[in-house]
This record gives C-alpha cells, structure tokens and sequence, in this order.
C-alpha cells in the first residue's frame, strides 16, 4: 500500500486578516520577533506586500510576509536585516517546506541563526560574509593596539568628552534611522519602502529594552548616532549615521567606544559588528561568524524570465537581430568551453 505524503500549500492573500492572525497564535515567537511585533510590521500599510498561511495537512506551519522590491524584480520577507534569527514564523523543522511551495524568486538573510539549512530547495546563489565582533570579556584593547586602532579611539575621545551623549533619547532611534536611509537610498527622491517597517520594529523592540540608540550632541543637536538591537547577550550594530559637518571629530568612533562600555555595564558579552565594510570593521574585532545570503527561485520562473527578456529583445530589435546576437553568444560559448 502507497503511503501519501502530507499535502502542504500556501493560502495567499492581500491584505493582513483574521486567518493570518489565528495561524500566527499557533506558531512559536522567535526571541526578537514576538507574534505582537510580526503583526505589527505585517500590517504597516504596504501595497508591496503580500501575505500566505502554509498548512500541512490542513495544520499551520507557516505564516510568510514577503514585500516586493520593484527594482530587482524579487520578494524578501519583511524581517529581512531587520530582525535576526528568523525569517519567518514557522513550526520548528518546517522552514524548508515553507519556502519549497512558495513558488517566488525569494532572496534571504541567512542572520544570526547558525548554519544555513540544508533543506532549502531552489537555491541559485548563495554568498557567504564573514561577520566581524568585539569580545566584552576579553582585552579588546590589546586587540585595537595590534591594529594601531587604540590611538584613534583614544584621540576621538579627546574631541568628543565635552559633548552629550544620549542613550534611547526621545526620537533619536527614528532620527538615525531616517537619517541613515537618506544617506543610503537608491532613488533620491524617493525613501525606501520598508523604512517605516524599520523604524516599527526598532521603536516595538525600543520599549522592549531591546534596541538601544547612542547618539551624540552638540548644544542640543544631534551630531550622530549608531542603533544596536539586543540578541542573546550581545548587542548587534543595525544602524548608523553621522553629519558630515563633524566628520573631523570622529564621532562614529567615539559612540562605538562609549557603546562598549554601557554594553559592559550591562551585563552583554559581545558586539556583533556585522558583515559588509570588511576594512573598516576589522579594526574593532576579528571574524567571529558569518552571515550567508540566498537567492531561491524555482527552475519554471527562471525559464519563463529568460523567455520574457528573448521577446522583449525581439520586439526592440527585430527577429534577424536577435537571432544574430544569439549566434555570436553561442560561437563565443563555444569557443571558451
């Protein structure tokens, strides 16, 4: 006798609704990302984003938040670098199915959550960043010494003693925020679609005593800021801007240092530095980790693109041009191979 295999499939849906809501309840919380918290991110208004329920055998195993992003033509859930150790609600050991009947060209933040799991299906890509940190319980200092760092931070906490340091001060987590994300936009016309998912899930984690913001003042001004959210006993750097007008004075060097030692204080042991900006990172800490990212498309979706780029291409240039830029592509191959 043939046993079947349980059916799993996703339930997707436009907007945030009752259903989504009970799934949620059965589903376990993740330390950063309460159900609370997804809700409330799930539920900013967002015409990007589009919701699902996974069920497997008529059971809840999943509940998917993924918002578009227009210009790369792709999805990412809604935590995406924004929340670590997870990606979405799920049962434990269902994340794999999850994403198989997902049918989406889907990229990944493999953050914060050990090794990448080995039952993703149609993964296309995958880069891996090593991730840099400082060790609150070790002689980080003789470290920034072998690094000719010392020096630097000690000169910029010459410059910066005599101004105010705030820590969570009223506004200060949006304003570094905002502040970072005009720095950093693609469009400079335009802010990014999941800055105020941004800004809602660093304030909720805010008042949870589980995102802090250093910012530094000059006459009541803020000059900078870094924010860090709480993961484990660790602080894990998230954002960071600084005005220009005071770039001479080091002031991003200067509340890392005082960040590192409220961090102390407080009872965490590490910093989480993150990847990207290798050069500038390894002068506060060595590797201590890696981060991977994922690009997850089905084999039907990739082929259905290329199809669409051929037409496109003919419909410009014409078929005999087309043909003729296809046959050189395949005489080049060729000849590589």
């Amino acid at each position: 006798m043939r046993l079947l295999r349980p059916r799993i499939r996703p339930r997707w849906f436009t907007r945030w609704n009752a259903e989504l809501d009970a799934a949620l309840d059965v589903l376990p919380e993740s330390e950063c990302c309460s159900r609370e918290l997804y809700r409330l991110v799930c539920t900013n208004q967002d015409p990007l984003k589009t919701f699902a329920v996974v069920e497997e055998s008529e059971e809840p195993i999943g509940v998917v938040c993924l918002r578009r992003r227009e210009t790369l033509h792709d999805w990412v859930p809604v935590t995406h670098y924004s929340i670590p150790g997870m990606i979405f609600p799920t049962k434990e050991g269902s994340l794999g199915k999850v994403l198989s009947v997902l049918h989406r060209n889907v990229r990944l933040a493999w953050w914060r959550m050990g090794e990448s799991s080995s039952d993703i299906v149609d993964v296309i890509s995958r880069e891996v960043v090593p991730t840099y940190g400082i060790d609150l319980t070790g002689d980080y200092e003789k470290y920034w010494r072998e690094y000719s760092h010392l020096n630097t931070v000690k000169r910029d906490r010459g410059h910066c003693k005599d101004f105010e340091v705030r820590i969570s001060g009223e506004g200060m987590t949006e304003w570094v925020i905002r502040s970072w994300e005009r720095k950093w936009r693609e469009t400079p016309t335009a802010p990014r679609a999941d800055l105020q998912d941004k800004i809602s899930i660093a304030e909720h984690l805010e008042r949870q005593a589980k995102n802090f913001t250093f910012t530094l003042h000059d006459s009541g001004r803020p000059m900078g800021g870094h924010t860090f959210l709480v993961h484990e006993k660790f602080l894990v750097w998230q954002y960071t801007y600084r005005d220009p007008q005071y770039d001479k004075l080091g002031v991003g060097t200067y509340l890392m240092d005082v960040a590192i030692k409220w961090a102390i204080e407080s009872g965490f042991t590490g910093i989480d530095l993150g990847g990207d900006h290798a050069e500038h990172k390894k002068r506060w800490g060595p590797i201590v980790g890696h981060k991977t990212s994922m690009h997850i498309c089905p084999r039907y979706l990739r082929v259905m693109r290329r199809g669409q780029e051929i037409l496109g291409h003919v419909r410009a240039n014409g078929l005999r041009q087309s043909l003729k830029t296809a046959m050189s592509r395949i005489l080049i191959n060729a000849k590589s191979a």
